[in-house]
């Protein structure tokens, strides 16, 4: 998520990192709240495309860059506020 933040890493990378690391390699260890963020950014991350074609032609379907960049710096924000 840190690299997400820091514009280190692309968008299509970090989704699928994500994806692998939540639905596959975390088993416990996770709060509440965590697992609560963490599965909304991987929902999230799944629906991801960079092809504007994919907006244009199913709209509300995908999400953009822009979605996952706020969706992951809010839940940080969540994470560090507790």
């Amino acid at each position: 998520m840190e690299l997400m933040i820091g514009q280190e890493i692309e968008t299509s990378n970090f989704c699928d990192e994500f994806h692998q690391t939540y639905e596959h390699d975390l088993n416990e260890g996770l709060s509440d709240i965590e697992k609560t963020l963490f599965k909304g950014i991987s929902h999230k991350g799944s629906r991801f495309s960079e092809f504007h074609e994919d907006h244009l032609h199913y709209p509300g379907v995908y999400v953009t860059d822009l979605e996952i960049r706020s969706l992951v710096l809010d839940s940080w924000t969540k994470l560090k506020g507790r």
